[in-house]
């Protein structure tokens, strides 16, 4: 048996109360080994004014594998329900699995 599935690695940082909600949602769209933790934010103030950003300690690191054709529908809601797109709501990115090394 070969698996075809392409699969990508997903972060995740945003505030710490969507930490429930944004698990359920990866899982529900066959995300796989999601981590999760707690991550305190350490950029200079006048680095974040510079990029349009405030200062934001309090943040959630979550990391998992999500299959290549699950990734649009998890930026869509991301993008619609978090309001990714809006100053500090939170940033996410995929990079490839094969990209890993150690």
């Amino acid at each position: 048996m070969t698996h075809k599935e392409e699969w990508v690695v997903m972060v995740i940082i945003t505030r710490r109360k969507y930490k429930a909600e944004l698990v359920k949602m990866l899982y529900d769209h066959e995300a796989a080994m999601v981590h999760q933790t707690y991550a305190k934010g350490s950029a200079k103030a006048s680095f974040l004014r510079a990029l349009g950003l405030t200062q934001e300690q309090s943040k959630l690191f979550l990391l998992g594998f999500v299959k290549t054709d699950q990734v649009p529908a998890i930026f869509s809601v991301l993008e619609y329900k978090y309001k990714f797109k809006e100053p500090n709501s939170g940033f996410a990115f995929t990079f490839p699995l094969e990209k890993i090394s150690y």
